[in-house]
């Protein structure tokens, strides 16, 4: 089990490197106090993820003049990030598998897995270039 909260928090380094800075989260002294920080930072990166893609629309709208194939691109935004939503789900529901279900350590890997996504997904939408 050590070896198993090993890699575990080294999975959590790998998502502070992005931005996200869970040594707060891994340095609580109680495990269930550690997965509840790394839940919240999941849900906050959540919705940092919509808000991105929302600012994106908003951008693609106001300039939509420029844009050559306007309808095309807006529809294809917004396949493509229902898509990459379920993606999502199964993907780190994948990862997170591996342990023990109704767990606080198998939710935890799970959100590890959505922080380090959000943040990959944020950084595209916010350097989408359409002009």
């Amino acid at each position: 089990m050590k070896i198993t909260y090993f890699l575990f928090f080294i999975s959590l380094a790998s998502a502070a490197k992005d931005n996200v800075n869970l040594d707060e989260c891994y340095s609580k002294t109680v495990q269930d106090e550690a997965y509840d920080c790394i839940y919240d930072k999941s849900n906050k990166l959540k919705n940092e993820y919509n808000e991105s893609f929302k600012s994106l629309i908003t951008r693609i709208k106001k300039d939509k003049k420029v844009v050559m194939n306007f309808e095309d691109l807006n529809h294809g935004l917004l396949s493509s990030k229902k898509e990459w939503d379920k993606w999502l789900e199964l993907e780190c529901s994948t990862e997170a598998n591996v342990y023990q279900k109704d767990t606080g350590f198998h939710d935890s890997i799970y959100d590890t897995c959505k922080i380090k996504n959000y943040l990959i997904r944020i950084n595209y939408y916010r350097g989408f270039e359409f002009k």
